[in-house]
């Protein structure tokens, strides 16, 4: 059956079925999601944490699937960390140590031993992230490329068709996946928009052939503005739910410091980029409410040589960037004294060091809940769950915070 002609079928069995039985729109919660990165075993933190957390979250974010720039289809980001490497029961989310014998390891089978004790969680894996925007240009430049690269995808992550392993040894885990293409620039426009196209077709062919109704296709999408007309209006309620960019927005490539990750801002001059002109921007592009979910940061960036300034607190003074952002753990734990603007954001501030850091802390997390309530949105996305305190600071505000509000009701 041709790819175009799916869609108009799923649409006829539903109202086939809809003809019998009528349920009441089904409210579900907010999307409490957190990003997993396969590098945090380096930094020594596994899903065996993420389960002590599990019950504060509705979806994990895997990253990430690359893109192959010689076959411009999908690959394993880190193949040891995703599928080799054996899990010590010290470490393993059952407390069940990997044999060598079996033929998946790695995070992939510590991710299906997680769902299987949390069976609400989704898992999706984010392909691409930051590097592989030319590969993704590639990948999505012909109507033969897009197939290919969606198909692959298709079979490494849902068929569980990991090169290397049995047939279907990593079957079962992901629920969908999360296009990461940072960033399409105006000449991928038409391309991105077939893309998506073209993932939502082969998702909805693999839902109809194995009775998987339920897989999610969702993006990560930037807070520019120019970026963000290179995404087609028309195509993003072919999106399960999209997570847009509410960090970075200002950082240590710019000599004054700033606020990362602004609410809002009282001080348009010196905090113009804030998240919620990057909320306003993706609500006009005509993505309903309660499917736009905002990035929140576990991390901090911050500069160092920069003087207290007027206010003794270092906040928009000239400084030099310190180059990758810190994990909030660390930043917490540091010398400094926090400050805050309420409804802006916090930071702190070291004198003896001169070292400024941006800072969402648990009060600017409490913040972020309250506006995604009285803005109706569809929830919150961490980068990344490493970053939080061992009691999981962050994490537990915001997820308290959305618990106070209405629930949302899935428009797919």
């Amino acid at each position: 059956m041709p790819i175009s002609d799916v869609a108009g079928l799923k649409a006829a069995l539903l109202a086939t079925v809809d003809q019998y039985i009528q349920p009441e729109p089904q409210p579900v919660p907010s999307r409490k999601v957190g990003y997993f990165t396969s590098w945090s075993v380096y930094d020594s933190y596994f899903l065996r944490d993420v389960d002590k957390v599990a019950d504060r979250l509705t979806h994990i974010v895997y990253c990430f699937g690359a893109i192959d720039a010689t076959t411009l289809r999908v690959k394993l980001g880190d193949p040891w960390a995703d599928v080799e490497m054996g899990y010590s029961s010290a470490r393993s989310v059952d407390g069940v140590a990997d044999v060598p014998s079996q033929a998946l390891k790695g995070h992939f089978n510590q991710l299906r031993k997680l769902k299987a004790r949390h069976p609400h969680l989704r898992v999706l894996v984010a392909l691409g992230g930051p590097g592989q925007q030319a590969q993704f240009a590639q990948a999505a430049a012909t109507a033969q490329s897009r197939a290919a690269f969606v198909s692959s995808v298709v079979d490494v992550f849902l068929h569980g068709n990991v090169p290397g392993l049995p047939v279907g040894a990593a079957a079962g885990i992901f629920d969908g996946f999360d296009l990461d293409w940072e960033f399409p620039l105006a000449a991928d426009t038409a391309n991105l928009t077939a893309l998506i196209t073209e993932c939502r077709s082969q998702l909805d062919v693999f839902e109809i052939e194995f009775c998987r109704p339920d897989l999610e296709l969702t993006a990560w999408v930037p807070a520019n503005k120019q970026w963000a007309t290179y995404w087609s209006d028309a195509e993003l309620d072919k999106f399960s739910f999209i997570v847009v960019q509410g960090y970075d927005l200002h950082g240590p490539w710019e000599g004054t410091t700033n606020y990362t990750s602004a609410l809002d801002t009282d001080y348009p001059d010196k905090t113009w980029f804030t998240c919620h002109q990057a909320v306003t921007l993706w609500l006009s592009k005509g993505v309903s409410a309660r499917d736009l979910v905002l990035g929140v940061p576990f991390y901090c960036n911050g500069w160092a040589n920069v003087a207290p300034g007027p206010n003794g607190d270092g906040l928009w003074q000239p400084g030099t960037g310190i180059s990758s952002g810190s994990m909030y753990r660390a930043v917490v734990a540091a010398r400094g004294v926090m400050s805050r603007k309420v409804g802006m954001g916090a930071s702190k501030y070291n004198a003896a060091g001169r070292i400024f850091y941006s800072v969402d802390d648990a009060g600017v997390m409490a913040d972020k809940a309250a506006y995604l309530v009285n803005k109706g949105l569809g929830g919150f996305a961490a980068w990344e769950l490493r970053g939080d305190t061992p009691d999981a600071v962050l994490l537990s505000t915001l997820s308290a915070g959305l618990g106070k509000g209405p629930r949302c009701t899935s428009s797919r």
